[in-house]
């Protein structure tokens, strides 16, 4: 195997933008292996669970780092990296021949390098024949997520769940119990 020059370049950007992210597309530990792309300011990608019970889409705008593909084979441990660093970092993408080999997040103290997988081991997200019309669009808020997954735990042993959209909230029905998202959460069980 033959290595060419390595080429990195800085990015700063705020932990707390990319952790929001990878929180979005990793569904509390769901979804471990992703193929992740950045284009025109877009980090972006496609998720599809183990099981393919769940597939979908996590978009980041204003995204400032070169365009790549890259693939993360364990985003339990990128997220407990990240955490060691403070919330002003810098990203240095490093490239051998072109293709992406890791990444080095820093801040002042600390460096972290977190290598990443090579896609050829990521699995396919299949492209969906046609996109539905969607009925309803679930903002993930970084509060909306928490208390969904707070609820969810509460409940474990429920494994699916209905959404339904109330005059000024988000209803989610994990069979038989209902938590409700909007100006004052509520679990009934």
């Amino acid at each position: 195997m033959t290595f060419g020059k390595k080429q990195t370049i800085l990015t700063p950007m705020i932990k707390s933008k990319l952790n929001s992210f990878i929180g979005k597309y990793n569904l509390g530990g769901f979804i471990e292996v992703a193929k992740l792309t950045t284009k025109d300011k877009v980090l972006s990608t496609n998720i599809l669970s183990d099981d393919k019970s769940v597939m979908g889409i996590v978009q980041l705008r204003d995204f400032d780092l070169e365009d790549a593909e890259f693939g993360i084979n364990e985003t339990s441990k990128l997220k407990s990296l990240l955490g060691v660093l403070n919330e002003d970092i810098t990203v240095d993408f490093a490239k051998v021949d072109g293709d992406s080999k890791s990444l080095k997040f820093s801040d002042k103290e600390t460096d972290i390098n977190y290598t990443l997988a090579e896609l050829e081991v990521i699995p396919k997200v299949p492209n969906l024949k046609s996109v539905p019309a969607f009925e309803l669009e679930i903002p993930l808020t970084k509060d909306f997520v928490s208390k969904f997954i707070r609820a969810k735990a509460a409940l474990n042993e429920v494994d699916t769940f209905t959404v339904a959209v109330g005059p000024v909230m988000l209803l989610v029905e994990l069979i038989g119990t209902v938590f409700a998202c909007g100006p004052k959460a509520t679990l009934i069980a």
